[in-house]
């Protein structure tokens, strides 16, 4: 997981929301990331929400990317034979 950093003055708005769906606080980074999360933990049929749950990266054939995606939603119990959701 990539750790949320933030200091005054910024111009995002970035915080945490305590996740019913969870019982545990998610990041954010934006209104609308914050948005998304009230949406997702409305939503019945997600069982888990991770923020920031992992890294990609891949080479683009001239250097080295990498991106964390915002958010990672759940709407099962397991991930494939014996993996759990990172999400709860």
């Amino acid at each position: 997981m990539r750790p949320f950093r933030w200091s005054r003055g910024e111009r995002h708005f970035a915080g945490w929301y305590w996740a019913a769906t969870n019982g545990q606080h998610v990041g954010f980074e934006s209104w609308l990331e914050r948005d998304r999360l009230l949406l997702m933990d409305f939503d019945p049929k997600v069982v888990g929400i991770a923020s920031q749950p992992f890294w990609l990266h891949w080479h683009d054939g001239e250097r080295e990317r990498r991106h964390a995606p915002a958010l990672l939603r759940a709407p099962w119990r397991r991930l494939g034979v014996g993996r759990r959701c990172p999400c709860g």
